[in-house]
């Protein structure tokens, strides 16, 4: 199952390096997270909570680390299941607009935002 969604980017974080497991070997990771804003739901909650999502790797951060935070993006997702578990992954990720951090002003014309699927 596929899906887009839109979304507010309040974070950015890449990492990139190696570390030992348990039995020795070595280990490899690289990644671009994004935090992005989710409303809390519930009669008894109120405001945002953030979640953190694995949008590529290290180099994505390169490409995205200059557009001002908090930032308005499309985030496609790919909805798996083992039977009995369900994961949703990442598949595509597109910073769309910028987002006035006085207002909350979705600016949708911003010219130095880039395609980073």
């Amino acid at each position: 199952m596929h899906a887009t969604y839109t979304a507010k980017v309040v974070g950015l974080k890449a990492n990139k390096g190696e570390f030992d497991s348990a039995d020795g070997k070595k280990i490899k990771y690289d990644y671009t997270k994004v935090f992005v804003e989710l409303s809390l739901r519930g009669d008894k909650s109120r405001g945002v909570a953030t979640e953190e999502y694995n949008v590529g790797d290290s180099d994505l951060f390169d490409t995205i680390k200059h557009i001002p935070l908090p930032f308005m993006c499309e985030i496609d997702m790919e909805k798996t299941s083992t039977g009995s578990e369900e994961r949703e992954q990442v598949v595509g990720f597109r910073p769309t607009a910028a987002v006035s951090t006085t207002t909350g002003e979705v600016k949708p014309s911003v010219a130095n935002l880039k395609s980073a699927s």
